[in-house]
């Protein structure tokens, strides 16, 4: 391995489809910090349309997280609506956890806006 290589192996990557919210929360809080010690600069979360379950509370996990600088929707060709950006950097502060009651929030089904 030379100098600059991270001895972590990291994806850009995350699939949370089929996943619970909780199931999401856990995966992305796993593959945030394997990214980071990676050295990766962002990562792409796949959390599909549906519901919009998941991708709430993707945005409500990355909001709190402490290795997350920002995070935005993904361009067309990045997937879209149905996939999340995170940038990462080394701005670590204590982030407050989600509730199980939040958890339990953003699990319910929410009714789709008709256009």
């Amino acid at each position: 391995m030379s100098g600059s290589q991270s001895p972590f192996r990291a994806d850009y990557v995350l699939d949370l489809h089929g996943m619970t919210v909780e199931q999401a929360k856990a995966a992305v809080d796993r593959h945030l910090n394997r990214c980071f010690r990676a050295g990766l600069p962002f990562v792409h979360i796949i959390h599909g349309h549906g519901t919009g379950a998941l991708k709430e509370a993707v945005k409500l996990i990355l909001k709190r997280h402490p290795l997350v600088d920002r995070h935005n929707a993904a361009t067309p060709a990045e997937g879209g609506y149905g996939v999340t950006v995170a940038h990462l950097g080394n701005s670590v502060t204590v982030s407050k956890p989600l509730s199980r009651e939040e958890i339990d929030a953003l699990s319910k089904p929410k009714a789709l806006k008709r256009r």
